[in-house]
C-alpha cells in the first residue's frame, strides 16, 4: 500500500459521515490542509439551470471541506464535523455538460479546537472554475457527540441496503402553502432519509434540509413571477445552521421574497422544528424566460 492510499483510509476514518451521503470519488489528501476529489451528480435534474443542483454542490463540497480539515488535526481520532455555516456563489464561466465529470478542492484549517472553517471548489472537465464555497465547522469529539446529541439516538438503525440511496432524490415537501411573503411547507426526514449521516444517530444533513429550502424559495419565484416551474439561474445562497434534526421530526419551512434587483430575486427561507428554529438560507435566483435567456 503506498503513503497516499494510506493516508485517504486515515483521513476517512478521521470523519464519521459514511456512505451513502459521502459519496466522493478518488479522494485524495494532497498536502496538509488540502484535499482533492471527483464529484458525482446523484440528484436529477431541478429547477436550476446547472446539472449539479445547489443542495448537491453543498452536500459534496462541505464533505471535502471537512475532510481537508480532517488531514490536520491533531491526531487520528474520529471526530464530528458540524456545518454550521455555507455560503457558496455560482460562476458558470459556461454551460456545464450533465455528463462532464467534476472535480473539487479543499483547503481547511482548525480555527480553534473545537471550530474548523474550510474554501472549497468546484471545477468542470476542462478546469474552469463554477463555483466556490466557504464553510464553517463545529467539531466534537465522539464522546461529546453522544452525550449532545443522546435526542438522536437510534438502536433501530440498520445497515444501508447496497444500491439504496436516499440522495438520489429530493425529499418532498407537504402542506405547501401560502404567497410569496409567506409561503409555508413541512417535511419529515425518515431514519433511511438520513443513511450515512450519521451511525447510530440519523439526523438530516444540513446540505438535504437546504435543499428542501431551495425547492421552497422556488415556489416564492413561481409566485413572484406567476409562471409555475419556472427555471433560474442561481447565482448565490448562504446558510445558517443552528441545530440538526433527528430523523422523524417534523421540520416547519416558511419562505419570502426579500427583493428583486436587476432580475435577480432575493428569497429568504426559515426552517424550525419543535419550536426552535433550525436553520436560515438566502437564495438569489435568476428566471429565465421561455427562451431559455
Amino acid at each position: 500500500m503506498t503513503n497516499s492510499q494510506t493516508r485517504q483510509i486515515n483521513l476517512y476514518e478521521r470523519i464519521c459521515v459514511r456512505a451513502p451521503y459521502f459519496a466522493l470519488q478518488n479522494l485524495q489528501h494532497t498536502a496538509p490542509g488540502e484535499a482533492t476529489a471527483a464529484v458525482p451528480i446523484e440528484l436529477p435534474p431541478t429547477r436550476e439551470t446547472s446539472p449539479i443542483s445547489l443542495a448537491e454542490k453543498g452536500r459534496h463540497l462541505a464533505i471535502l471541506g471537512l475532510c481537508a480539515a480532517a488531514s490536520v488535526a491533531p491526531n487520528d481520532q474520529r471526530r464530528y464535523y458540524l456545518a454550521r455555516t455555507a455560503s457558496i456563489r455560482c460562476t458558470y464561466p459556461r454551460t456545464v455538460l450533465p455528463s462532464e465529470r467534476l472535480t473539487a478542492h479543499a483547503k481547511g484549517a482548525f480555527v480553534s479546537p473545537r471550530e474548523a472553517a474550510a474554501t472549497t471548489t468546484l471545477a468542470a472537465e476542462d478546469g474552469a472554475q463554477i463555483a466556490k464555497a466557504d464553510f464553517t465547522y463545529t467539531v466534537v469529539g465522539e464522546p461529546v457527540f453522544a452525550r449532545a446529541f443522546a435526542y438522536a439516538h437510534r438502536l433501530d438503525v440498520v445497515p444501508t441496503s447496497r444500491g439504496f440511496n436516499p440522495y438520489s432524490r429530493e425529499l418532498p415537501l407537504t402542506d405547501i402553502g401560502g404567497t410569496a411573503q409567506d409561503i409555508r411547507a413541512s417535511l419529515t426526514p425518515t431514519v433511511a432519509d438520513c443513511a450515512g449521516h450519521f451511525e447510530a444517530y440519523p439526523t438530516l444533513p444540513v446540505a438535504v434540509l437546504g435543499g428542501c429550502m431551495v425547492n421552497l424559495a422556488s415556489h416564492v419565484v413561481d409566485t413572484m413571477t406567476g409562471e409555475p416551474n419556472t427555471r433560474w439561474v442561481p447565482h448565490r445562497v448562504d446558510v445558517d445552521a443552528q441545530r440538526l434534526v433527528a430523523a422523524g421530526k417534523t421540520v416547519y419551512l416558511s419562505g419570502r421574497s426579500v427583493a428583486v434587483r436587476d432580475g435577480v430575486h432575493e428569497v429568504e427561507v426559515q426552517a424550525s422544528s419543535d419550536g426552535a428554529q433550525v436553520a436560515h438560507l438566502t437564495v438569489w435566483a435568476e428566471p429565465v424566460n421561455k427562451h431559455g435567456v
